[in-house]
């Protein structure tokens, strides 16, 4: 069973996945700019209003059954201070501007 990591803070919620699921699970691209992902380029944090739930969707449809744990902070996450998830939809979008921009070898994944 795979154990899913959801991040709180007193007004949303992300769960941390790896970028090689998601590539493997072929929605790497299928991500919003909503969701974050971390300077180490290895991790993506969904956010859970819709990211989450493709990933979700995606994993029933596989048969691959699931678990949370869950990790609240009273404080805001340092998630938010995360860069935007851009391999998905808004990265070709010329208008899309990050401060924050992560290089993510797609090769490597």
């Amino acid at each position: 069973m795979k154990s899913i990591t959801i991040y709180t803070d007193p007004s949303h919620g992300w769960a941390k996945v790896s970028l090689s699921e998601l590539f493997k699970l072929n929605i790497i691209d299928k991500i919003s700019s909503y969701s974050y992902i971390h300077k180490n380029g290895l991790n993506a944090y969904l956010e859970e209003d819709c990211d989450l739930g493709l990933y979700l969707k995606t994993l029933d449809a596989k048969g691959i059954q699931y678990k949370f744990k869950t990790l609240h902070t009273n404080k805001s996450s340092k998630i938010r201070s995360y860069a935007r998830y851009q391999l998905g939809i808004n990265y070709i979008n010329p208008f899309y501007k990050s401060d924050k921009p992560i290089d993510v070898n797609l090769n490597l994944l």
